[in-house]
């Protein structure tokens, strides 16, 4: 039932053990980060459409915030990055809708839409 007693770590000591985690968890970050690149970049070469999608993320992205420097962007997408010209699309036609379910819309003499009344059925 006795807990083993642990020994005392000196400040110092536990500071010097504190900064060599750090080291080793830096160094395990960096990896995992170059892993994740050269992955994100071998998907984006594989897959045309991912990469046109990613690309155009990282413009609405960088356009939301200014904060973020190109030279913090990933090197692959540096170069894949270019802006392609948007053309508008043109708005559909609005249909005629009449204004009550008893009414019809003809055109009238000028070509113009107008709401009648429904003829009787026979």
């Amino acid at each position: 039932m006795n807990q083993p007693k642990t020994k005392y770590v000196t400040r110092k000591k536990r500071i010097r053990q504190l900064e060599a985690e750090i080291e080793q968890l830096k160094t395990q970050v960096k990896i995992l980060t170059e892993m994740l690149d050269r992955t994100n970049a071998m998907l984006l070469r594989s897959r045309p459409r991912l990469a046109r999608a990613v690309e155009r993320d990282m413009h609405e992205y960088l356009q939301h915030d200014e904060n973020l420097l190109p030279s913090e962007m990933p090197q692959e997408l540096m170069g894949k990055i270019t802006r392609k010209k948007i053309t508008p699309q043109r708005p559909p036609r609005n249909l005629p809708l009449a204004p009550r379910a008893d009414l019809v819309i003809v055109r009238n003499q000028n070509g113009r839409h107008i709401a009648t009344p429904r003829p009787p059925k026979a």
